[in-house]
């Protein structure tokens, strides 16, 4: 340009472009899930939590569990245990990115167990413990 004249505009959109694109070369840091598990506010190890359905964790000594590297949006958490009903959030989680989400889960029974005393002509074998569900007992073929 004539008289030592800069051409700014052109300048600042260049450094706005290269700016842009930096930016969306950045990856975005995932979040991260966790959380602990719980029947009667006591915490339950060995329960196996799923994400989404396509990742699963079990949890440790104190309950806990976690879930690296979730991408944003919206996230399905359940844990399920032998004998204890699958518990899971009513509502998905909103996950956004570097977010640190902190789940409780609270487990309760799957049923109730009740204990049956069968009685036999033969005489009482002490120290025989015999367990079953009331709908396995509902199944006996016995007069109700």
């Amino acid at each position: 340009m004539a008289g030592g004249a800069q051409d700014t505009g052109g300048t600042l959109i260049g450094r706005l472009t290269i700016s842009a694109m930096l930016l969306m070369s950045m990856p975005l840091t995932a979040a991260t899930v966790k959380g602990t598990v719980t029947i009667d506010r006591v915490p339950l190890a060995g329960v196996v939590v799923t994400l989404d359905s396509n990742r699963t964790t079990v949890t440790d000594a104190n309950g806990a569990f976690a879930f690296d590297n979730v991408p944003a949006g919206s996230r399905v958490v359940r844990a399920e245990l032998a004998g204890l009903k699958m518990a899971r959030k009513p509502k998905p989680l909103k996950v956004t990115h570097d977010q640190d989400l902190q789940v409780a889960i609270a487990m309760k029974l799957a049923q109730r167990i009740e204990t049956v005393t069968v009685g036999c002509s033969r005489e009482r074998e002490e120290g025989a413990v015999f367990t079953m569900s009331k709908s396995g007992a509902d199944k006996l073929p016995i007069g109700h």
